[in-house]
């Protein structure tokens, strides 16, 4: 059907825009979401008005409240920013009906969804060690550093502990599933490991010194003390709060920078246009 070609140029169109900004600037601009979600919803309204199957323009504004939902989650919970959120509430529009060419089973929102987690979990492993191997010296002595902390030592105990427990339970019980309880042991074994090797690149690699006047919204202040000084939420910085750090006597504040992560969302909607839903369980 031309509409959900005409769905499917748009939301490409607008994740390539915001790829390239995402990569320039670590920022993505509002006015591409809002784009997405507009053109979107109007394509859909335009066909429910031509066609008289107005489900297909509720079935838009049902899946721009789920990913209204899913994106204030993301955004709250401090796991994506800002403008990565809102690009997930277009998905919503776009993706609330299946294509015409797809035959799964599944939902093809679902589909994107599961493909958006494993894409952009290899993405960012992958974007982690080449930051590691580019600063690897630095990371090297981060790692070191968090390798004396108690809890990430205790961590590895137990995560050994459970791993052993799960593999004599594989050999003794002689289960059909047994290689998939095996797979999640040797997860929980390298957890530990992955998260003090994330730790050590998000401080020597994502951490960055900028003047207060370069401060914008959405920007997440490391210091402790000076969020809880001015009021400042998990979530990132808000307009009220940089305008009263701007009259303070504060010259230079730390903030985190996150990996550019509109590339993962683009690559995610390609692998799920080509290859749908891939587990082979369904």
């Amino acid at each position: 059907m031309v509409v959900d070609i005409l769905l499917i140029i748009l939301v490409l169109v607008a994740l390539l825009v915001a790829a390239i900004t995402d990569l320039r600037s670590r920022e993505v601009p509002d006015w591409v979401s809002y784009m997405l979600i507009a053109g979107a919803l109007l394509i859909r309204l335009w066909y429910a008005f031509t066609s008289g199957f107005w489900s297909y323009f509720f079935f838009g504004l049902a899946g721009l409240g789920v990913g209204v939902l899913l994106g204030l989650g993301l955004f709250f919970s401090k796991q994506w920013g800002g403008g990565d959120a809102k690009l997930l509430m277009g998905f919503g529009v776009v993706f609330a009906t299946n294509p015409f060419w797809y035959t799964s089973n599944v939902p093809f929102y679902v589909a994107f969804l599961f493909n958006m987690i494993v894409v952009g979990a290899l993405y960012g492993l992958i974007a982690s060690v080449l930051l590691g191997l580019v600063h690897y010296h630095d990371v090297a002595r981060a790692m070191a550093d968090l390798g004396k902390k108690k809890w990430l030592r205790f961590a590895k105990i137990v995560s050994l502990i459970v791993a052993v427990g799960i593999y004599l339970f594989v050999v003794m019980a002689d289960i059909v599933a047994g290689w998939m309880l095996l797979v999640i042991a040797s997860i929980i074994v390298v957890y530990p490991w992955l998260l003090q090797a994330m730790k050590a690149v998000e401080q020597t690699c994502l951490l960055r010194k900028i003047p207060v006047a370069k401060v914008t919204e959405g920007d997440w202040l490391v210091d402790n003390a000076l969020r809880k000084k001015f009021g400042i939420p998990s979530w990132g910085i808000e307009v009220k709060q940089i305008k009263k750090l701007q009259v303070s006597n504060i010259k230079q504040v730390w903030v985190k920078e996150g990996i550019p992560f509109v590339p993962a969302l683009l690559l995610a909607v390609i692998v799920s246009l080509v290859f749908g839903f891939w587990l082979p369980l369904f």
